[in-house]
């Protein structure tokens, strides 16, 4: 798909089928907003305040086909998901449920979504290195900024590889990091990225 193709196939999902997506496809959305071309030495796909890159993120996978149940932080160097313990999530039968009850206005259609991408960014390291910019507080941006560039590459990708995606940002910041198992780390909670397959022919306003 066209690069303008992705741009006129780009919406907002919010109902999904109960069906999984390919582990593939999930690779290459995350490789798309956080990882690098594969040639050797390369970039990332996004830009990045005097390269710091200080995104993390973190999946609940629920119906990845070749993914187990579980939650997984992006490597984006090796370009691979790592499993690690489900924390607060409990090991629930579909984990993301646990993360309706964090976002504003009860979100209850994340629920139904294959993963859910935890997009979250160390604030320290930009802190020490442009916070004698100004205004005061200046370095804040260069962190919401990144993450919106990543957010746009996953959607673009995932509308490439057919998978619907929404991007979300209403939510308790600390439930959230916590549900992910961030709770002590000096991070903050930039936007959830909820993927699934789409429905076919959901009703008027699931797909924007």
């Amino acid at each position: 798909m066209k690069l303008e193709e992705a741009l006129r196939a780009r919406r907002s999902c919010r109902e999904f089928a109960h069906e999984p997506i390919e582990g593939e496809s999930l690779r290459r959305i995350l490789n798309a907003a956080f990882g690098r071309p594969k040639t050797q030495g390369a970039r990332r796909h996004i830009p990045s305040a005097g390269e710091s890159y200080p995104l993390l993120a973190r999946v609940v996978a629920s119906r990845v086909l070749e993914l187990p149940r579980g939650l997984y932080e992006h490597n984006p160097d090796a370009d691979r998901l790592e499993r690690i313990a489900l924390a607060d999530l409990g090991g629930t039968e579909e984990p993301q449920k646990a993360l309706v009850g964090a976002t504003i206005g009860q979100q209850t259609w994340i629920g139904d979504a294959a993963a859910v991408v935890g997009v979250f960014g160390a604030t320290d390291g930009l802190e020490a290195r442009f916070g004698s910019q100004p205004p005061p507080g200046r370095w804040q941006r260069y962190l919401w900024m990144e993450a919106g560039a990543a957010a746009q590459n996953a959607a673009l990708r995932a509308a490439e590889q057919g998978v619907g995606m929404t991007l979300v940002g209403g939510f308790d910041d600390r439930a959230v990091q916590r549900l992910f198992g961030l709770g002590d780390e000096p991070l903050v909670a930039t936007a959830l990225l909820v993927l699934g397959r789409p429905l076919p022919g959901g009703a008027a306003g699931g797909h924007r």
